[in-house]
């Protein structure tokens, strides 16, 4: 990783960060236009959001891009995304098994990685997340919480103690603590509320969201926007950008500009890495070890 200066704004990248960057872009609109097609909506989330609002595209020292679908069309994506070349592009948790969200990628010889003596590993994907449509409620909206806290809990181990007993009683009810019985019902028939006047949109679990909801005239109708000369969509408001981010106009210090990602790693076959990537089993301690040591000898 080094600094750079473009146009008087330093910032950290990695080799290779444009290639990255490309890869993604090329994915965005191979999603856009499954989109357009079938008139399914989806729209920039997070970073990629502030991205296109800040620069017209990514920022710069980004390498990681996020969307988010209201949960009857990402479902409809997913059946469509499933079809696709399998020995062309990678579906990652399309059994919906282990997460809420889906992963999609192209396969290509190059992954992002950490440093550290245990070397990880990471496709090339676009994030691509649901957001559970349920009623405006107090008590749908309470409800929900516990089941976003018994997703975490389930998915990440992780579970606010506010909610725990709560979400552990529901899950042993409800699901006698079989965690493929909830994950089947929580993303396959949960959050599908169809009266969109009297709704609120959520995020599946608090990991890598916030607890906020959002009321349908927040999010759509959707609006058109250029990202890196592709034209996007971003939410009606962005509201939700400065509520979460702040004044996410401004550019932040700059020692927080930098890629999550350490470096971009070539492989010599890879095969043998997307196979244990996308590889929907349970993986062991050990597993994982020998996995970082073909890492290791499959990547140069």
């Amino acid at each position: 990783m080094y600094k750079v200066n473009d146009n008087g704004v330093e910032y950290y990248v990695i080799n290779r960060i444009k290639d990255i960057q490309s890869q993604m872009l090329h994915l965005l609109s191979v999603i856009d236009t499954i989109c357009r097609e079938n008139h399914l909506q989806y729209y920039l989330d997070g970073g990629s959001a502030i991205g296109a609002y800040r620069h017209g595209g990514f920022i710069p020292w980004d390498d990681d891009l996020d969307i988010s679908m209201p949960k009857p069309d990402y479902l409809k994506l997913i059946e469509i995304l499933k079809a696709m070349d399998k020995s062309k592009f990678f579906l990652f948790d399309y059994e919906l098994n282990m997460h809420s969200c889906a992963f999609f990628g192209e396969m290509v010889p190059f992954f992002s990685s950490t440093d550290g003596k245990r070397r990880h590993i990471y496709p090339i994907k676009i994030d691509i997340c649901p957001m559970n449509i349920i009623e405006d409620t107090d008590e749908s909206i309470i409800e929900n919480r516990v089941f976003r806290e018994l997703a975490g809990f389930v998915i990440f181990g992780k579970c606010n103690a506010q909610f725990y007993k709560k979400a552990i009683e529901l899950y042993e009810r409800r699901f006698g603590m079989d965690k493929k019985k909830f994950l089947s019902f929580y993303n396959q028939q949960y959050g599908m509320y169809p009266e969109l006047d009297h709704a609120v949109f959520a995020y599946p679990y608090l990991e890598f969201s916030t607890d906020r909801t959002y009321k349908y005239n927040e999010l759509f109708p959707l609006k058109e926007i250029e990202f890196s000369g592709l034209q996007t969509f971003v939410p009606n408001s962005d509201l939700w950008l400065k509520e979460i981010y702040g004044s996410y106009m401004n550019i932040p210090p700059v020692e927080k500009r930098k890629p999550k990602a350490r470096k971009v790693i070539e492989a010599k076959s890879i095969k043998p890495l997307y196979k244990y990537l996308v590889d929907k089993t349970q993986k062991t301690r050990l597993q994982m070890m020998v996995f970082a040591l073909k890492a290791t000898l499959l990547c140069k």
